[in-house]
C-alpha cells in the first residue's frame, strides 16, 4: 500500500467566518447574514452553526453598498440645503 503524498491547495483560501468577515469590511454580522439570505453573497454552513462567506464577493459588495450611502447621504444634504 502506498501512501499518497500530494498537496492538495486548501478549497477554503479566500473565505472566512461570517463575523469575521463583518469585522473586516466594517459592516455587522446580522447585516452579512442578511446579505446571505437575500442571495447577495455567497454562503456555506460549515460544522454545526458556523458560517463561511468568499471575501472577494463580501468586498465587493459592500463597495456597493458603501457607494450606495454615500450617495443616499448626498442627496439628503442637497434637499436639506435646498429648502
Amino acid at each position: 500500500m502506498s501512501k499518497n503524498t500530494e498537496i492538495l491547495p486548501n478549497p477554503l483560501v479566500g473565505w472566512k467566518i461570517i463575523g469575521e468577515a463583518a469585522n473586516d469590511v466594517g459592516f455587522t454580522r446580522k447585516t452579512l447574514t442578511y446579505w446571505a439570505d437575500q442571495g447577495y453573497i455567497t454562503s456555506y454552513y460549515v460544522g454545526g452553526r458556523a458560517r463561511i462567506v468568499n471575501m472577494q464577493e463580501v468586498k465587493a459588495y459592500a463597495k456597493k453598498r458603501h457607494a450606495a450611502k454615500q450617495r443616499a447621504k448626498a442627496r439628503r444634504q442637497e434637499s436639506a440645503s435646498a429648502s
